[in-house]
C-alpha cells in the first residue's frame, strides 16, 4: 500500500491543531497565590490521612482487583517453593516470601476472596511448620 499525501482525517486534525495554537500560543498565567514561593505543602501527617481516605473511597472493583493479585502473590510463591524442592535448590527465598506474604496479607471484605486467602494462607503454613521441622530434625 503506498500513500501519496495526507488523508483527509489527518488533514483536518493537522488544521485543528494549528488552530489551537495559533488561539492560543501562551499559557494562562499563574493566579498570584500559585505563584507565591512559600505555597502551602501538605504534611506527613496529611499526606497519610489523604491516602487512607482515597483507600476508603476506592471502588469495590479495584479493591477486589488488589485482593486478586495478593491472592496470585500466595499462590506464586507456594510455586516457586515446590519448584525449588523439584530442582533441589535451596529454598530460603521461596520461603521468606511465604513468611512475608503470610504476615503482611490484608484480609479482603469480600467474603469469597477471604476465603480463597484463608486457604492459601493454610497451606502456607503448612509449608513453613514443614520447613521448621526439617530444620530441626
Amino acid at each position: 500500500m503506498q500513500v501519496n499525501g495526507p488523508t483527509s482525517l489527518l488533514q483536518m486534525l493537522l488544521a485543528s491543531q494549528a488552530k489551537r495554537t495559533v488561539a492560543a500560543p501562551f499559557a494562562p498565567e499563574l493566579p498570584a497565590q500559585a505563584a507565591a514561593p512559600h505555597a502551602a505543602v501538605a504534611t506527613p501527617a496529611q499526606s497519610v490521612q489523604m491516602l487512607v481516605t482515597l483507600a476508603q473511597t476506592m471502588p469495590p472493583i479495584e479493591r477486589r482487583r488488589r485482593a486478586a493479585r495478593e491472592v496470585e502473590k500466595g499462590l506464586d510463591a507456594l510455586e516457586m517453593l515446590q519448584a525449588a524442592l523439584v530442582v533441589g535448590t535451596g529454598a530460603a527465598a521461596p520461603v521468606k516470601d511465604l513468611r512475608n506474604w503470610s504476615e503482611n496479607r490484608d484480609r479482603p471484605d469480600d467474603p469469597e476472596l477471604a476465603g480463597i486467602m484463608d486457604e492459601i494462607d493454610l497451606r502456607i503454613q503448612v509449608e513453613l511448620a514443614k520447613r521448621e521441622r526439617d530444620r530441626l530434625l
